[in-house]
């Protein structure tokens, strides 16, 4: 089910390319993305300058959700919804990350987590306890294209900064959309690392 999900996405966007006369710049682009994937594993990180985010826009309707019960059961993929299974939800809960979510008409249509430094010992730097990291940020296929994903960043960066706190997220090296995404929401890039990973990383190498 999910590979015809991915054909079904990829063929909606060659549509979409075909439509805009842009099929052979949107097939070098999947290619060149699919090639750089299997080669750079390297990941990106990314620390936030407060100074640079801006509001989400007005009627976003941005939950916070810091366990699994008032988790409504369409966000699980045991509902058909595509989602996660709900034991992973189950998981990231017990590691004290909180669930941050975008709702539309009743359905969820982005997902993001942020958990502390105090519950994230082993990331690629050593971090502070009120350091705070965002990871899986998801949008669903039916709202994808809409911005809504960036827009949930940051109310969750607003409403979860700390004074003298870091806000932290990584993302592969490859993945030049995403990367443009959180720089547009005011992360800024200051080192690149291996793949081995979530292990402390002392910056004196692999800077960008």
């Amino acid at each position: 089910m999910a590979l015809l999900s991915r054909l079904g996405t990829v063929a909606a966007d060659a549509g979409s390319a075909i439509r805009a006369g842009k099929l052979r710049a949107f097939l070098a682009g999947k290619l060149r993305n699919s090639v750089w994937a299997r080669v750079e594993k390297r990941h990106v990180l990314y620390r936030l300058d407060k100074t640079l985010l801006t509001p989400p826009r007005a009627g976003l309707d941005a939950r916070r959700y810091k366990n699994i019960d008032a988790l409504d059961a369409k966000a699980f993929s045991e509902s058909g919804s595509g989602g996660m299974p709900r034991q992973w939800y189950e998981d990231r809960f017990a590691e004290e990350a909180v669930l941050w979510a975008a709702v539309e008409h009743g359905d969820y249509a982005a997902f993001l987590w942020v958990v502390t430094g105090a519950a994230l010992p082993g990331w690629y730097i050593p971090l502070q306890p009120r350091d705070k990291v965002v990871y899986a940020v998801v949008t669903a296929e039916a709202f994808k294209g809409r911005g809504l994903a960036p827009d949930l960043v940051r109310a969750a960066l607003l409403a979860e900064q700390e004074e003298g706190a870091d806000m932290l997220v990584d993302c592969k090296v490859w993945n030049s959309s995403a990367r443009r995404a959180f720089e547009k929401v005011g992360f800024k890039s200051f080192a690149t690392v291996p793949p081995s990973a979530l292990k402390p990383f002392d910056g004196t190498e692999g800077q960008l």
